[in-house]
């Protein structure tokens, strides 16, 4: 684990002499990248458990650990949102509902301060995630959708994607060389992302894994 973090902080150092990006008017912002999280195209629930404390953007309203019970109205998009906290007896509160997109966002964006999972249908796993979450309704000519969006800082999305595209063990150089790789493609598809983008990168083969 420290290892990979000294190869991102190596790699950061170098992707900025070596590979410098091209400056825009608009001074295009990478310190954060939004990843559309796979849970399937034509869900309309989804339950996610959290460590740590979120807030509900918009609300007033802060959730501690236990459990997001998601839905998606597939007839108006409208997004609702239930926390259950942790306990045998913990009682299901509403904590919003009204609109077609919800933000749930740290607190503290500290690496060891909290994260939420939830099972990941391309991977077949559940997976924990750090940073934030978009909830948000899409529409099809079928009806609304669930879909979800963890706005990560880039730092910790590499953390993820680094050693999954190449194992922790190999040499020290291939780790920092894939860094710099994994931080350009990244920083790429942000450039790509238009203004009605709703994610920039899968979290799939199609983009980084």
């Amino acid at each position: 684990m420290r290892r990979i973090l000294s190869v991102l902080l190596m790699a950061a150092l170098l992707f900025s002499i070596v590979l410098p990006l091209t400056t825009y008017a608009d001074e295009t912002d990478y310190s954060m990248i939004r990843v559309k999280i796979s849970v399937g195209d034509t869900k309309n629930s989804q339950t996610i458990t959290l460590s740590g404390t979120y807030y509900v953007s918009g609300t007033g309203v802060f959730v501690t650990d236990g459990k997001l019970s998601i839905t998606v109205n597939k007839d108006n998009g409208i997004v609702t949102v239930e926390h259950t906290p942790s306990g045998s007896e913990a009682v299901p509160v509403t904590v919003f509902d009204g609109s077609n997109i919800c933000e749930i966002l740290r607190t503290n964006s500290d690496i060891e301060q909290g994260y939420f999972s939830l099972y990941n249908t391309y991977h077949s796993l559940t997976l924990k995630y750090l940073g934030n979450l978009t909830i948000r309704s899409y529409k099809t000519s079928s009806g609304h959708y669930l879909r979800l969006i963890n706005t990560v800082p880039m730092h910790h999305y590499l953390y993820g994607v680094v050693p999954n595209e190449m194992p922790e063990h190999y040499p020290l150089e291939a780790l920092k060389s894939q860094a710099i790789a994994s931080k350009g493609f990244a920083c790429y598809k942000i450039d790509m992302s238009t203004a009605s983008s709703i994610y920039d990168v899968r979290d799939t083969a199609q983009d980084q894994v």
